[in-house]
């Protein structure tokens, strides 16, 4: 809903009183700025209806219905009575109404599948009394569970459902208040997704493959760390991001965070509020029925495969530098919707060069593949044709990225680098080019040297005996003893200590807690050999390691050349570990 208000009170800013062809039709551009006709990328129409003044507004191609609203006049100055929003396939998104600008009433706000998701109750003066969230089965869509909140004696209550969407009893979780929600470090129980960790796999599947369209178009393959703190109720707050390859990943992924009930953790069989870390990676394989004639693959609008007929895109195959070329197009233009490289015509391992660009043909995203994972500099754009973020790729992990917002003219307004080879976020802050504000911080953990002496950086990192060749076969050769072959796809982080006499210590996972992965990757860095230690200021001194570990099951052009991919890497080193296959 705060998205909603924003894009209306931008249309107060550039609606009023600005009329075109006659006094009932407005034009306006994709950021609902005073456009003219021919560059108009929505429509509105105004007239009056009831004694109020109700505005419709339509996106040109596809002729969509945005949303209608009423206001006190044509100036648009003030909204007064019904608002509804509404998705492309027509349903409704939002239902609100205004008492001379001010909220009021039941507003309510629906999913694409037509279902109740928040509803806010406003009161006469326009505060919120209460509001009620809901929460549906990722598959079968059935009710799973609600949350009232009260605003005028800060409760929540939970109500939970049955596979009949029966209420169930409520238990000792379903009621708190603020600040009876403190976060505990070490229950005795941690936070769990309903039913298993394959069970979650599947569920941030699902939801990946209900937004594949734009993921695609960020270029596919995936890998996204989120850290949020899950109350007494099972509500996910708070998310961080701690890695992700692309924002439309992470917001996907954060949203499926959302919409499910945890199972809180508990200490002393009561549930308590605790911190969980998830861990997901999303490569899809591009599919469609194809013409064998003209080489086309068809698709639908959540980018799987249609008929020609219900297509709404169409893709075709060229070769190009001894790799295969997909290009995507809409159906009803020739404008490319992106292209893509493979290694043959079965388009299962992406390889070279990836483009995807807005409706007006400006470029989003460029990149480059490397066996099915993101190879070198990744850069996007908004529809401006500003960087937004610029991303590197060494051995198919991300080891540094560069996002930007901009102000309302154009230029730099929050620029953060993040480092993870140094395990380092520097958050630079600007106002009309003049830097006003630059802070660096540790990405995982905030240890820093004073606090028992650990540095996060020091001049010299740690290093394993051999180098990292040497640690390589190490590690290899722990894994093809200990790990099993059904282990779940991700980034498994763990971070640990090296004393100044070489021992390591204090090995803790920091993404996929509780895994096996976790678990066995902790055990190769305990069992290893003496490290050599870091040196600041030609002194041994105690240091932190952050080692990212990349499993990854990727299928190559024929079924017996199924492999798994293991990737270490450390991250303070100067020497990058090279990526090797190992067999199933």
């Amino acid at each position: 809903m705060k998205g909603k208000l924003l894009l209306l009170t931008l249309l107060l800013l550039c609606v009023k009183s600005f009329c075109q062809v006659n006094p009932t039709t407005f034009y306006f551009d994709k950021d609902l700025n005073i456009s003219v006709k021919s560059k108009a990328f929505y429509t509105g129409e105004g007239k009056w209806e009831n004694g109020l003044y109700l505005l419709n507004l339509y996106e040109n191609k596809n002729h969509y219905h945005i949303f209608s609203a009423h206001y006190t006049d044509s100036t648009f100055a003030v909204m007064d009575g019904r608002f509804i929003s509404y998705y492309n396939n027509g349903a409704i998104e939002n239902l609100s109404y205004y008492n001379k600008g001010k909220p009021q009433g039941l507003w309510i706000k629906w999913d694409a599948d037509k279902k109740v998701t928040d509803s806010v109750w406003y009161n006469g003066n326009g505060q919120p009394d209460s509001s009620v969230n809901y929460s549906y089965h990722y598959y079968t869509r059935k009710l799973t569970s609600s949350i009232r909140n009260n605003f005028t004696d800060s409760s929540t209550i939970r109500t939970r459902y049955d596979e009949h969407e029966q209420p169930l009893a409520r238990d000792l979780s379903d009621s708190i208040k603020v600040g009876e929600d403190k976060v505990v470090e070490k229950p005795d129980e941690e936070v769990a997704f309903p039913g298993s960790d394959s069970a979650m796999n599947s569920y941030f599947q699902y939801r990946f493959e209900q937004n594949r369209f734009n993921l695609v178009l960020q270029g596919t393959a995936g890998s996204c760390i989120l850290k949020f703190k899950v109350n007494k109720n099972g509500q996910a707050l708070d998310i961080e991001t701690s890695y992700c390859d692309n924002n439309t990943l992470k917001n996907v992924m954060s949203d499926a965070v959302r919409n499910i009930a945890w199972l809180p953790a508990t200490k002393n069989g009561k549930p308590v509020t605790a911190i969980k870390e998830v861990s997901e990676t999303y490569t899809p394989s591009i599919t469609g029925f194809t013409n064998d004639n003209q080489r086309r693959y068809f698709f639908d609008v959540n980018f799987n495969a249609a008929s020609q007929d219900d297509a709404p895109y169409f893709g075709k195959l060229s070769s190009e530098d001894n790799l295969i070329k997909l290009t995507v197009h809409y159906n009803q233009h020739t404008n490319k919707i992106f292209s893509m490289h493979f290694t043959d015509s079965t388009l299962q391992i992406a390889s070279g060069a990836f483009e995807s660009f807005y409706l007006d043909n400006q470029k989003k995203v460029r990149g480059n593949f490397l066996l099915g994972q993101k190879d070198g500099w990744w850069l996007e754009w908004d529809d401006n044709g500003q960087v937004i973020d610029s991303s590197l790729y060494v051995n198919k992990i991300k080891t540094y990225e560069v996002s930007i917002a901009y102000q309302p003219e154009g230029a730099p307004g929050i620029r953060v680098i993040w480092d993870y080879m140094n395990n380092t976020r520097r958050e630079i802050y600007y106002d009309r080019r003049m830097v006003t504000s630059d802070v660096t911080v540790p990405i995982y953990g905030a240890e820093q040297a004073g606090s028992n002496n650990v540095f996060n950086v020091p001049e010299v990192a740690p290093s394993f005996p051999g180098g990292a060749e040497a640690w390589e076969e190490y590690v290899h050769a722990y894994l093809d003893k200990n790990l099993p072959g059904n282990h779940r796809d991700g980034i498994c982080m763990v971070r640990f200590i090296v004393d100044t006499d070489g021992k390591v210590y204090g090995a803790e996972a920091l993404t996929l807690k509780g895994s096996t992965l976790a678990t066995i990757m902790m055990g190769a860095v305990m069992s290893s050999p003496e490290w050599t230690p870091a040196t600041q200021d030609g002194k041994k001194v105690k240091a932190f390691v952050i080692l990212p570990m990349q499993f990854h099951s990727i299928r190559l052009s024929t079924p017996t050349q199924n492999k798994r991919y293991i990737h270490p890497l450390i991250i303070n080193s100067v020497r990058r570990v090279s990526p090797t296959y190992q067999p199933n």
